[in-house]
């Protein structure tokens, strides 16, 4: 992610695109938050079009000496790549890269799959089951080709439920402007906890845009209910702040206070930018201060450069622990 002082973390491959029927894991499958396809013009900061470049491809990851075996698998009805490739115990991504003649949306009954570089496949009766993550809402969904030729796909997601959630995750789906798969990954939101009524960015840099309009699909994959909430600290309040275009860069100024009566530990900044038209453009987040005493206050200065063009205000959001995380 564009910014002054840190990376955003980008992750692998993920999908849940159901065939029609059951599933391989025992649970009744619950529908998860998704932005239905729908096309949308690529734009930059310079107001270039992307350029268009050759589908994406992950390399294997490297197996071991002796090369196992591949297995073949037959695809039966209710099957979904992620059920399949969790049962062989092998990523999505590799299995598309085996199989480059499958349509994730278009999976059929009694089509067979190469199942590459695993051994033997696990029981089914041995899968631990995956949870189903909260209905969060995702919003402000941007697509912004660079000038090298790449896309950013931003956004965020909305925590409307009554309490604080976590290990909230996402996966992007790119689809050419003949619906055909172009890419896919997964990623994290920025924060590891959204407190009740905020919401969180998250941002998956892709190296390579589909030729003409784009189309996206954004798949909730894991969040759900704060395991420990009294970890958090919830005396820090941002005063005193100013945000703007400075240059090319956006920058926000502030103070951050703590009116409680414990030290905050971790205390961590993120700023969130935004266009007319609510689509997340950037952010930024950043540790503020290792520790920060009781009834005292820090002055932070961030400055990041928007993904996208159009940006004209920001949020912020301060969060710590009582104690220092493990993580």
């Amino acid at each position: 992610m564009p910014g002054k002082h840190r990376a955003i973390p980008l992750a692998a491959l993920a999908f849940l695109l159901p065939a029609c029927g059951r599933t391989l894991t025992p649970p009744e499958p619950t529908p998860t938050a998704t932005i239905e396809l729908r096309a949308a013009t690529l734009s930059t900061p310079t107001d270039q079009p992307a350029t268009a470049q050759p589908p994406l491809a992950t390399d294997p990851r490297p197996t071991s000496t002796p090369t196992p075996i591949p297995h073949s698998y037959v695809i039966e009805p209710g099957d979904t790549l992620m059920d399949i490739a969790a049962h062989f115990g092998v990523t999505v991504d590799t299995l598309l890269l085996a199989n480059p003649q499958v349509q994730p949306l278009l999976l059929q009954t009694g089509q067979r799959l190469t199942i590459p570089g695993n051994d033997a496949p696990m029981e089914i009766g041995m899968l631990l089951p995956v949870p189903t993550p909260l209905p969060l809402p995702v919003a402000g969904i941007g697509l912004y080709g660079t000038p090298a030729g790449g896309l950013w796909a931003l956004g965020e997601i909305l925590n409307d439920t009554p309490g604080p959630v976590e290990n909230v995750r996402v996966a992007i789906t790119l689809y050419d402007a003949d619906g055909s798969l172009f890419a896919a990954k997964d990623t994290w939101v920025a924060p590891k906890m959204i407190p009740a009524g905020q919401s969180a960015p998250f941002a998956v840099l892709f190296p390579s845009a589909p030729a003409g309009p784009a189309r996206h699909r954004i798949s909730l994959l894991a969040g759900e209910p704060l395991a420990q909430p009294d970890e958090w600290y919830p005396h820090l309040v941002v005063t005193d702040h100013h945000g703007g275009p400075a240059g090319p860069v956006h920058r926000v100024t502030g103070t951050v206070l703590n009116d409680g009566d414990q030290p905050a530990n971790a205390v961590t900044m993120l700023v969130t930018l935004y266009n007319s038209q609510g689509q997340v453009t950037g952010f930024s987040q950043e540790t503020l201060a290792a520790t920060l005493p009781a009834q005292s206050e820090e002055r932070f200065d961030i400055r990041l450069s928007p993904a996208g063009p159009g940006t004209n205000h920001h949020t912020i959001a301060v969060s710590g622990r009582l104690s220092t995380p493990l993580d």
